[in-house]
Parts: C-alpha cells; structure tokens; sequence
C-alpha cells in the first residue's frame, strides 16, 4: 500500500471514500515512476546534448575570430583529405564521429573553402583537399 493509504489504516472511512484515496494513492505511485523514468530520460539527454553544446560554442568561437584556424576536429578531418580522397562516411568512421557532428566540422571546411565535393555517380559524394586547405595545413605545420 502507498503513504496515504498507510496513514488511513485504522481509520473509518465510509468504503466509496477509502476507494477514492486507494485509487490517489496508486496515482501517486503512478506519477513518481513515472518522474523516476523522465529524469533518467533528461539525464541521457543530457549526456548527448553536452558534447554537441561544447562544439557549438567552439565553432561560434570559429565564426566571431573569423581567422583561418579550425577547431581540433575539424583540422584531424582536414588532414585525413589532404592525404586521400574520400567519402563522408569513411571520414566520420575513421574518426569516431557521429554523423551530426561530423557533418558540421565538414560544413565549416567546406565553408572556408579547404575542402571541395565531387560526385561520382555510383559511390556519392567525395571530399578533396583544395590549394587553400593544403596552405592552411603548410602553414600550421600539419602536413
């Protein structure tokens, strides 16, 4: 039995009330497994939203500093291209990256123009370093 039907033990209630206060309280154990399984729900949530937060304030840094330097990531996602054509895919799995994130670092590339895309009719799209992404590796010593 829940709480409130605990303190009414011993209690004379007439029987239509004592069903009333059975059937609150199975609500009321009701409702807090049902907290129980929300706030597990938040705290994986939040497990998945902290590193995605973390990025984007990195790469509003990018954006207000408006230099050529690129995030960590983004740099490693670089240099992978620069050494060999690839796919998306391949590069986000090389890394470990989840797709969201990957697309992002590869957004910013492609946004600063280090990284071109072609496509070939049967495998997708390919990403290649350009003049631009080699210099920007040259000249930060990650070639």
């Amino acid at each position: 039995m829940g709480k409130l039907a605990d303190t009414l033990r011993g209690v004379a209630l007439p029987l239509d009330k004592k069903n009333q206060v059975l059937a609150l309280d199975r609500e009321f154990d009701d409702l807090k497994a049902s907290e129980q399984r929300v706030e597990a729900e938040n705290s994986k949530l939040q497990a998945e939203v902290d590193p995605a937060r973390r990025e984007l304030e990195i790469l509003k840094r990018e954006i207000e500093h408006g230099e050529d330097s690129v995030s960590e990531i983004t740099e490693k996602i670089l240099i992978t291209i620069a050494n060999t054509e690839m796919r998306k895919d391949s590069i986000i799995k090389s890394l470990g990256l989840t797709a969201e994130v990957g697309d992002r670092h590869i957004d910013v590339l492609l946004g600063k123009r280090y990284i071109t895309q072609s496509h070939a009719a049967s495998d997708g799209a390919f990403y290649r370093a350009t003049v631009e992404g080699r210099d920007y590796l040259a000249r930060n010593n990650k070639l």
